[in-house]
């Protein structure tokens, strides 16, 4: 597992700097960057397989991205959980919420007066709306009583 440290403001880096711990480990981070380089290069040639007319190369390109994929997975799962543990499988309740001052917070009340403790959050933001979408991953088996819950109090599930 590599470990590394950099920070950087603006587009792609316009100003970047290197922490002190980054600046000790720049040839990890190089070669880390080198790897995911090879790994999406790798997949640009399935994916472009994918695309032919000859079938050996389509199952060939599909072998490939299946490969890739399984290898994501695989370093996902390295990934520790919460406070450095095991990762758990949580079930995730998507919500439509507004842009306007205080939504996330109504929807946080909204989960804890359901009396169910939201595990992680992920929200997404519609480019072309002041709408987003925020998903709630909460414990195996909460999902219908906060369905309920939120349903009831006027939020649009996804």
């Amino acid at each position: 597992m590599h470990s590394a440290l950099v920070t950087g403001t603006g587009l792609m880096g316009t100003s970047v700097a290197l922490a002190l711990r980054a600046r000790a480990n720049a040839g990890a981070v190089a070669d880390l960057l080198d790897e995911v380089r090879s790994d999406l290069d790798r997949t640009v040639v399935g994916l472009r397989a994918i695309a032919a007319t000859d079938e050996a190369k389509r199952r060939g390109g599909a072998e490939v991205v299946e490969s890739m994929l399984r290898k994501g997975r695989s370093g996902r799962a390295r990934i520790s959980g919460k406070h450095g543990t095991q990762p758990e499988r949580f079930e995730v309740v998507a919500v439509a919420i507004g842009d306007h001052p205080g939504e996330l917070a109504r929807l946080f009340a909204d989960v804890e007066r359901a009396g169910i403790n939201i595990e992680d959050v992920r929200i997404e933001h519609a480019t072309s709306q002041l709408t987003g979408l925020v998903h709630v991953s909460v414990a195996p088996g909460l999902t219908v009583p906060l369905k309920e819950v939120l349903q009831a109090r006027g939020w649009r599930l996804r």
